[in-house]
This record gives structure tokens, C-alpha cells and sequence, in this order.
């Protein structure tokens, strides 16, 4: 059975960004590989919950460039801790009213009470000639944690 747990989240916040710490455990035979990428942030204001998602980032419909995901080796029966840097403040567009431009909202993501992270796996490694990098999931493993 291909088993990847997530065994503890962290935050430390420098005063310029957020560090959060993801340790992951492999409980299974074999190989596993996990993204390292972020590929969504959401911050709720009023739970103070922190949601970021470590999965491949969905491609859009134009051609272009597309940034391969950073993906990390978890040996069979090991833990590694997956490291990764998000913004202290969010921002994303506001609602509107017809005729006005969105305004621009600032979330204080370094005021998070709790985070939860989605982590992407699989037990193949992910080529960079692979042209749908999100077809490379296998599962996604969910966790949260209450900050101290």
C-alpha cells in the first residue's frame, strides 16, 4: 500500500515572509514523490486559517512557457521536511460595484491561527518532457495545524 502522511506543519515568520515546514513520512515500501511548489494560497480572516496548496499548478489555455513543479524524493519508511516561502500579506482583488475598478485587499497571512496544507504525490517522478503535469498525481494528502 502507498501511504504519505503528513506528520507536522510549522510556520516561522522572519518579518519579511513565511517559512512553513511540512514534514512528510513515507510509510510505504517504496519511493514516493511529493511537490514542493505552491500553486494556490487562501487566507480567511475570520477562522485566521491559512490554506496552501503544493500541487501542480494547472496550465492555461495559451501557449506559452509553463514552469515545471519542484518535486521531492521521500525514500521508503523515511520523513523529510518540505520547506517553502509564501508572502507575510496575501493580496487578491475585492468585489466591485458595476463601473468601479476591484479594489486591491491586503491579508495578513502572518496572523494565521491554524494552516492547512494539500500536498500532491506519486510513486513515478515527473519528466520534464511530460506535457500535463497534473495527469502526474496520484493523491493528494491534507493537513492542518493549530499554531502555538
Amino acid at each position: 500500500m502507498t501511504t504519505l502522511e503528513l506528520a507536522h506543519i510549522s510556520m516561522h515568520d522572519d518579518g519579511k515572509s513565511l517559512q512553513l515546514g511540512v514534514d512528510v513520512s513515507n510509510t510505504s515500501a517504496r519511493r514516493l514523490y511529493a511537490c514542493a511548489s505552491v500553486a494556490a494560497l487562501r487566507y480567511e480572516t475570520a477562522t485566521r486559517l491559512l490554506a496552501v496548496e503544493l500541487v501542480p499548478a494547472k496550465r492555461g489555455t495559451a501557449p506559452g512557457n509553463y514552469v515545471l513543479p519542484k518535486i521531492v524524493t521521500i525514500e521508503a519508511q523515511q520523513r523529510v521536511q518540505i520547506t517553502v516561502t509564501v508572502p507575510r500579506i496575501i493580496a487578491r482583488l475585492g468585489s466591485t460595484v458595476a463601473g468601479a475598478s476591484a479594489p486591491i485587499e491586503r491579508l495578513p497571512a502572518h496572523e494565521a491561527a491554524q494552516v492547512e496544507i494539500s500536498l500532491a504525490w506519486s510513486d513515478t517522478r515527473l519528466e520534464p518532457t511530460r506535457t500535463d503535469p497534473e495527469a502526474w498525481t496520484q493523491g493528494i494528502v491534507r493537513g492542518r495545524s493549530t499554531l502555538s
